[in-house]
């Protein structure tokens, strides 16, 4: 930090992270020196930052906020929250997660804002009483639009991340088969075409073609059908 030669401080500051991954500080003058980088590349930092604090997500929440520089005015929240989780989806980090994701939620259905609760009485079975909501409560066509818009922008950063994929997943099949709107199967099945060709999990690939099917019926598209049959029948 004092040197005065901008190469010796990148020298500097590479040896001090060399000899001690977990000094916070040098992570703090590494980000002030990269201030002008791509998002991706800032985002590539946070898996290095996360390997050097294991099992931390509240630390890695706060590095993203605080000292990573996104613009948070250009910057998509959906895709950028799934890097808060852990390779084995800790709970603490999938909480981390779900805390954001539902902040953004809230803002994409306005309607919603008050009903979707994260807390601790309610963050293990929230998917449960979003549903339930839906069941229980006529429900305007644009919070069905908004609901799997959030969903459909949700998903593709996921899908890599098996456990919370499947709840997602799970969650918006749950309310395709609810409302049975074919404007908003045909999207789906739009979606699931696209992601069934990026997904390499074989639980999260099968819970695709489950909901593929059911859309493809709904739609008495055949050619979807055995497209999908095809997918589930792989696993």
């Amino acid at each position: 930090m004092l040197a005065a030669d901008s190469q010796k401080a990148e020298v500097l500051l590479k040896e001090a992270l060399k000899r001690n991954a977990s000094n916070y500080p040098a992570w703090q003058a590494l980000m002030r020196r990269k201030g002008r980088l791509a998002e991706k590349d800032k985002l590539a930092l946070l898996e290095e930052f996360k390997e050097a604090f294991p099992g931390n997500p509240t630390l890695w929440e706060y590095f993203l906020k605080k000292e990573l520089g996104l613009d948070w005015k250009k910057a998509n929240g959906y895709a950028v929250y799934p890097g808060l989780l852990a390779e084995n989806e800790s709970w603490d980090s999938v909480d981390a997660y779900m805390r954001n994701f539902c902040a953004l939620a809230r803002k994409d259905i306005p309607d919603m804002a008050g009903k979707l609760p994260y807390e601790v009485k309610t963050k293990r079975i929230f998917f449960k009483n979003w549903l339930k909501f839906y069941q229980q409560n006529k429900v305007d066509r644009k919070v069905r639009v908004q609901t799997c818009a959030v969903l459909e922008k949700a998903l593709p950063p996921l899908l890599n991340h098996e456990k919370t994929a499947l709840q997602f997943l799970g969650f918006y099949g749950q309310v395709l088969d609810l409302w049975k709107d074919k404007q908003l199967s045909a999207r789906a099945d739009a979606c699931l075409t696209a992601w069934l060709k990026e997904a390499d999990k074989a639980s999260v690939r099968k819970k695709m073609a489950e909901i593929g099917l059911k859309v493809a019926d709904q739609l008495g598209d055949k050619k979807s059908l055995v497209r999908y049959a095809e997918a589930h029948a792989e696993h």
